[in-house]
């Protein structure tokens, strides 16, 4: 069987939630912003063997690994907010394997330091695979997953999007290389 496409731009709504995958990823997104101590089973969201590739170059194996990390990654936030902007759904589920999608996604993240009120936006891509998984939510689970940030190249609606924000902020902070990151907003906001 052939594989499937969904596109959407927005963040997620109801029509994202008739996409399996996509409400997978909706209630991840939720459950993870609620509660930045990951209070939940290291498989409810990862596999025991997902490959989570951190832009840093720096790969983790294996659910208990990636929550571990996650942990001393939201250590220093109060609270994270996550705004969706483009969902790319490539089904490749079929009789033979299951359910199998690879969702790729960009966001806009705003973290809110401890004891700061203003948050600090970063552009992020991520790329999912998801797969069937028996200790999932949803019977779902991550077998493997790709972050990118500070090296990825935002797109054009994440560009004018960011420009917007430092228009009604002017404190906005930027994770990553700042002037590199400005500059290259910039450069693709005007090109749009």
């Amino acid at each position: 069987m052939a594989p499937t496409v969904f596109r959407y731009k927005g963040d997620f709504d109801a029509h994202t939630r008739d996409n399996r995958a996509l409400r997978f990823i909706e209630a991840y997104a939720n459950n993870i912003v609620s509660d930045l101590t990951l209070s939940y089973p290291d498989t409810l969201w990862y596999s025991p063997d997902c490959v989570f590739f951190d832009t840093t170059n720096v790969t983790y194996i294996g659910a208990k690994d990636i929550k571990t990390w996650m942990l001393k990654l939201f250590s220093p936030f109060d609270r994270v907010a996550l705004e969706a902007l483009t969902f790319l759904v490539i089904d490749d589920t079929s009789d033979k394997d299951g359910f199998d999608c690879t969702v790729y996604t960009e966001w806009m993240v705003a973290y809110y330091l401890k004891d700061d009120p203003n948050p600090i936006f970063a552009p992020r891509m991520f790329v999912f695979r998801i797969k069937e998984g028996k200790s999932g939510f949803d019977g779902l689970q991550y077998v493997d997953v790709k972050l990118y940030c500070k090296s990825c190249k935002p797109c054009s609606r994440i560009s004018i999007h960011v420009i917007y924000l430092e228009e009604r902020n002017p404190n906005l902070q930027y994770l990553g290389d700042t002037d590199l990151v400005k500059s290259e907003i910039r450069k693709r906001a005007a090109s749009v």
